[in-house]
């Protein structure tokens, strides 16, 4: 699995390089550790800044789609060189569009992931999760939580 996902990876990235004239770029989010024994869909969001970090509807782009292997790569395109983003992600294993949280212990009853992967008690700040968008395209791991 590894190989293949190399291999996508530089696929993805050498035919980005050429041709390149316009200010916009694309990162592609590897999300791993994907618990496939629980049902449900993958809600992938992407922000463009703090203000709008995490609220529901002030969404930069949304990704929605089922899962059936432990990893998935979703890509995100027309991204503006020099700005900042950040990715959270939710395995929404109900299906309601809504992280479920635990009383005990507390904390989210779904998967999530963030970009650059750090994690805190309570929901992930927009510093730790921001990423810069450069010239080259970027990959990310995102490591799901469960």
């Amino acid at each position: 699995m590894n190989i293949i996902k190399t291999l996508f990876i530089l696929a993805i990235t050498t035919s980005n390089i050429f041709g390149q004239t316009d200010s916009t770029n694309s990162v592609n989010i590897i999300i791993e550790n994907i618990d496939t024994e629980v049902e449900g869909s993958f809600i992938i969001k992407l922000f463009n800044n703090e203000e709008n970090w995490l609220e529901k509807g002030l969404e930069t782009e949304i990704k929605n789609l089922k899962v059936f292997s432990d990893s998935i790569i979703v890509k995100f395109n027309n991204l503006k060189i020099g700005n900042e983003y950040a990715i959270s992600v939710l395995h929404d294993e109900d299906n309601d569009e809504e992280l479920d949280m635990s009383f005990f212990p507390p904390g989210p009853s779904e998967g999530v992931g963030v970009s650059n992967n750090k994690f805190r008690l309570g929901p992930p700040s927009w510093e730790d999760a921001k990423f810069l968008i450069t010239k080259d395209t970027l990959n990310l791991i995102i490591e799901m939580n469960y």
